[in-house]
């Protein structure tokens, strides 16, 4: 899905040294926990409905065939 997981986890990194910095921003956050659990689930979740939303947007449009599966090059230029 491109860029949008390291997206998702530079935004929660942000977030995190944001909260650490409170004094220059004239708050105090007595400590910061960091969740990596979660970080990952929020950013799976985020992929997920991308995803989902990108999937019927192909599946929905005339001229393009959406087909799943795997794949593996047989010679240069050739699936």
């Amino acid at each position: 899905m491109g860029c949008i997981p390291t997206k998702a986890q530079v935004g929660s990194a942000k977030a995190i040294s944001m909260a650490r910095r409170g004094d220059e921003f004239g708050f105090r956050v007595r400590s910061v926990e960091v969740d990596w659990p979660r970080i990952r689930q929020r950013k799976d979740e985020i992929v997920s409905l991308i995803r989902g939303r990108l999937e019927r947007r192909l599946e929905e449009h005339q001229q393009i065939d959406l087909i799943r599966g795997s794949a593996r090059f047989l010679e240069p230029g050739r699936l």
